[in-house]
């Protein structure tokens, strides 16, 4: 859920406004002059100003009926020197009220590039329209806010469909027990929540109540701008608020005109808490904001210039991409100059679920993960505790152009807090081929499949302080057959705090996870003292957690290694049953197997552990081509039998 709630977290974040005390530069006047506005006497007007640099709304207007055919309107104090500034406007050409995209209403862009000063711009009406995806405003009246005068005050907003975070606003001090806090960012028919909460130990965090006073309210199906209205009471609610990190970019000239994507992730467990991402850097100088941080972790923040323009994150140099490593004690702020000291982030893409209709499953548990088809691995996974509206949606990182891949979900129909079954619970499959960022969509049936889900298991490891910077490897060996369920690897400890994942576990089951950290730093395992091994056992009730803080009662597990089939061009044998063996030619044993009931895809690759180094192994696999479910001798059958030294 955290994941979800802060990776989920993301792509409008550089959307996010934010109402701030402290300015760098002077502010100016903005006085707007319009012309032949004939066709727009007595309709609705907005004009909306927003910043090219941070993408945030720095200002809006309204009038309810347009005067005259010729008439002004000012913002004081909205944009700074220096600053370019996009200026949104349209009139409500078929009068509901609301904007539409053009023709339905007339709406213009204007283009306002390094202020000088005071700024007057004309405009004549004219039909050279643009669609400039208007969103509305929330307003918050807060009254008798007296017990956190001189307080800082925080709020944000989330929209409950997607997760996202539209914009957040605050006060370094309450000067006043009544105030407004106002957000842009709002869409039809969408619900949020508004989440707030006042620093009364002042420790400049936000703390759980009671030590702080925090407070969610929620904004539900909004129709167009929305006011709620808060009066101070104890009815507290712990928001889990968390903090946001700016990048904050200059001297970008190179890449004006390109995309631009942003990631942080989270060192903690390698995790993607967020991301960004610009159709084109407009400004040289901008940023963005992603929001999802913790204090007390560490974060990479990876980001890249679409340098070729293929609309796809190639290595350097191809594409300019960076990263930068920070730790976060609250809102962290990345200052990056443009260099040449790109890093290859490896890059992958986001795979997005729109979920519609759901109403049957509101309130209930959902879960879903994505499966990489040539690997049958699992990229990754997010879980909500609760459906709160029909239509949502959510979103996993870790898909690759070209690759075909399975995303599962269910909803915990019986509510038991596990999978089960259809018709027991409500579970589906669909199958897609990633060309970058994909999205799929979903409507409500019963068309359902048992995926098998499987449960997963997280190692949480504290105070690994001496093996910083060294290889560390763990795997989950179920007890009731001795097969290896998955394992995971780090080429170094970046913290000393951290956790790795395995999804594989069934319900019910015991297992060992056997880890070690390469403390001789040779990149093999060493029995222990050499290396240092540890063992812990557990049974699977569902999704589970074993907590190890480092220690000195070293086990040796007795580590193999894993041997990986990669296979490609197997098009003929695409939907036949493909099996492969492993066998260990200093005993004519053999190591382990593996087997597929349908080959899927033409390029992919089967995973055997066993091998050990020094070892010479034959691997024997075959196709069943004459699909009797049976090996045959070839041709009958297409085999093979490799030879290899570990």
């Amino acid at each position: 859920m955290k994941f979800l709630q802060a990776c989920l977290a993301v792509f409008v974040a550089v959307f996010l406004f934010m109402g701030m005390e402290e300015q760098a530069q002077a502010h100016v006047k903005l006085k707007v002059n319009f012309t032949g506005m004939n066709p727009h006497v007595g309709q609705k007007f907005e004009l909306r100003v927003v910043s090219k640099r941070t993408r945030m709304e720095v200002g809006r207007t309204s009038l309810a009926s347009i005067p005259g055919p010729d008439f002004d309107v000012q913002l004081e104090e909205s944009i700074e020197a220096g600053e370019s500034y996009w200026i949104d406007f349209y009139a409500d050409l078929n009068q509901n009220g609301l904007y539409d995209a053009p023709p339905t209403d007339h709406a213009w862009r204007l283009n306002l590039d390094e202020v000088q000063g005071d700024t007057t711009l004309t405009f004549a009406h004219n039909t050279n329209f643009t669609d400039i995806d208007w969103v509305y405003l929330l307003t918050v009246s807060l009254t008798n806010m007296n017990p956190h005068l001189n307080q800082k005050f925080e709020l944000r907003v989330v929209d409950v469909a997607s997760g996202h975070e539209i914009g957040r606003f605050r006060r370094f001090s309450l000067a006043t027990p009544d105030f407004m806090a106002e957000i842009p960012g709002l869409r039809i028919g969408h619900t949020y929540s508004v989440d707030f909460y006042a620093d009364l130990n002042q420790n400049g965090q936000y703390d759980a109540p009671p030590t702080d006073h925090a407070w969610r309210l929620m904004a539900e199906n909004v129709q167009g701008d929305t006011q709620l209205d808060f009066a101070h009471n104890t009815n507290f609610t712990d928001i889990g608020w968390v903090y946001e990190a700016i990048l904050q970019l200059s001297n970008m000239n190179p890449h004006l005109g390109q995309k631009f994507e942003a990631r942080v992730i989270d060192l903690f467990n390698m995790k993607e808490v967020g991301r960004a991402s610009l159709d084109a850097i407009v400004v040289p100088d901008f940023q963005v904001s992603i929001p999802g941080v913790v204090p007390g972790h560490s974060y990479w923040i990876d980001f890249y210039a679409d340098l070729n323009q293929n609309g796809l994150y190639d290595s350097p140099p191809t594409d300019h991409t960076w990263r930068e490593q920070f730790d976060a004690s609250g809102d962290a702020t990345v200052q990056f100059t443009h260099n040449t000291n790109f890093t290859d982030t490896g890059w992958d893409y986001l795979f997005t679920l729109n979920l519609k209709n759901m109403n049957p499953h509101v309130g209930q548990k959902f879960e879903a993960r994505v499966i990489d088809l040539s690997t049958m691995k699992e990229v990754g996974r997010a879980s909500l505790n609760a459906i709160l509206v029909p239509n949502f949606q959510v979103m996993i990182p870790g898909v690759h152009p070209g690759g075909t891949y399975w995303v599962d979900f269910y909803a915990d129909l019986n509510q038991n807090g596990l999978y089960d079954s259809p018709p027991s619970d409500h579970t589906w499959r669909e199958e897609f081929t990633s060309d970058g960022d994909t999205q799929v969509d979903f409507t409500h049936n019963t068309n359902f499949t048992d995926t098998g889900w499987d449960y997963l298991f997280t190692l949480n490891l504290q105070n690994m302080n001496p093996h910083l910077s060294q290889k560390f490897e763990a795997r989950v060996i179920d007890l009731y057959d001795m097969h290896e369920v998955g394992r995971a690897s780090l080429n170094a400890i970046l913290v000393p705090d951290f956790q790795v994942m395995v999804p594989g576990l069934h319900l019910g089951r015991t297992y060992w996870v056997d880890f070690y950290a390469d403390l001789n730093q040779n990149g093999l395992y060493d029995s222990p003292p050499s290396d240092h091994t540890w063992r812990e056992e557990f049974t699977s009730e569902g999704d589970t957690q074993v907590d190890f803080t480092h220690n000195t009662n070293f086990t040796d597990t007795g580590w193999d290694y894993l041997f990986t089939l990669n296979l490609k061009n197997m098009n003929p044998h695409v939907g036949q049953k493909f099996e492969a063996r492993v066998i260990d030619l200093y005993n004519m044993q053999e190591v382990g197997r593996a087997s597929l009931g349908a080959i899927l895809v033409p390029n992919f690759q089967v995973m055997i552990p066993g091998v050990q180094p020094g070892g010479t192994y034959w691997v024997d696999f075959y196709a069943d081509l004459n699909q009797n479910g049976l090996y045959d001798s070839a041709p009958s059958d297409h085999t093979w039998r490799e030879q290899f030294t570990s």
